[in-house]
């Protein structure tokens, strides 16, 4: 049976592929800072250093002034910087690999997705906001951001390559891995941290999946078994459809 990935990938084509899904993160990122930076003055004095104040005991006391709406602007910047990345991510995956098509039926996917997902996310936001107070907020947008990273990424290779979902989901995990050891090591900054997670997200996703594409790609040619098609079966299910 012949394999219906295209060919080979090359070292160049994943660096290719993880710097596409670098840049669609950062476009993300520059979205988030142009939201975050006209709403300053609701985010500014939560995110600027705490006030020290003295009470009636001559005990020093960290104040912030929280705006009342401070979650919900967080919310609407994170939606749109994340959004702007997983279209940056469809968009640069169709233009730079040969393997992605139907660019218009990914990008209207990839919007009414992630329109749902921020339904679903917004209990999320409000209950980590009540109960582990708005420094939790960051976390929940991390959270965010990663499913939002996953659908954008079962999107583009369901319609395209769906009997490989296998191989894309070895893919996925991989690029997982890579970002969270990155990001344990080098990221102690919450902040910092905070901008760099849609690039290195994006861009991790897409390495770890060209990775395991060429991975596969190579075992094939070298053996000859197609054995992660889902469309084949083994053993007792052989023939069974």
């Amino acid at each position: 049976m012949k394999s219906t990935l295209l060919k080979p990938l090359s070292f160049l084509d994943v660096f290719i592929r993880f710097f596409s899904g670098f840049g669609a993160g950062v476009a993300g990122s520059v979205i988030l800072l142009i939201v975050l930076f006209m709403g300053w003055g609701i985010v500014g004095n939560t995110l600027s250093p705490a006030n020290v104040t003295t009470n009636e005991f001559g005990v020093s006391e960290m104040v912030t002034g929280t705006h009342p709406l401070f979650i919900y602007f967080v919310v609407l910047a994170s939606f749109l910087g994340i959004l702007a990345s997983s279209v940056s991510y469809i968009l640069m995956s169709t233009v730079v690999s040969e393997h992605y098509h139907y660019r218009t039926t990914l990008l209207t996917d990839v919007f009414f997705g992630n329109l749902i997902l921020l339904i679903l996310m917004i209990p999320v936001y409000a209950i980590m906001n009540s109960y582990f107070g708005y420094e939790s907020i960051g976390i929940a947008a991390v959270i965010h951001a990663i499913l939002s990273a996953i659908l954008s990424f079962f999107i583009l290779e369901i319609i395209n390559w769906s009997k490989y979902l296998l191989v894309n989901l070895y893919g996925l995990i991989l690029g997982l891995i890579l970002f969270t050891i990155v990001a344990v090591l080098f990221f102690s900054n919450k902040t910092i941290f905070a901008f760099f997670v849609l690039p290195l997200l994006f861009g991790f996703l897409s390495m770890g999946n060209a990775l395991a594409q060429a991975a596969y790609e190579w075992f094939y040619h070298a053996y000859g078994n197609d054995f992660l098609n889902s469309e084949n079966r083994f053993g007792d299910d052989y023939g069974d459809r």
